[in-house]
């Protein structure tokens, strides 16, 4: 074996070391960001319950809304109405899921 065939081998061995390690970090930062995702997307169920709680509130404020506008004679009073109802009912859901 003369000296450029040994240095070929020194350097493929020192390439792959190098691509092991980058292999290692890269899986450790997407496992990392995975694990952050999760936490972001599925909140506690404390954190949920709060949530839930004012996006009904909301829901409420858009009905009682809504009956002026319907009052008054406007559209918007029940495209309100509407937004409302599918709050407060989709925050009912989210709560009865949560228990």
């Amino acid at each position: 074996m003369n000296v450029k065939e040994k240095g070929g081998n020194i350097m493929i061995h020192y390439n792959e070391k190098i691509m092991d390690a980058t292999k290692r970090m890269s899986q450790e930062t997407l496992k990392k960001s995975m694990n952050r995702v999760t936490k972001f997307t599925h909140p506690s169920k404390k954190v949920s319950r709060i949530g839930s709680k004012i996006g009904m509130a909301i829901g409420i404020l858009l009905i009682i809304i809504s009956v002026f506008g319907i009052l008054l004679g406007r559209k918007w009073g029940i495209g309100s109405c509407l937004a409302g109802i599918t709050s407060i009912i989709s925050n009912i859901i989210n709560l009865k899921k949560n228990k």
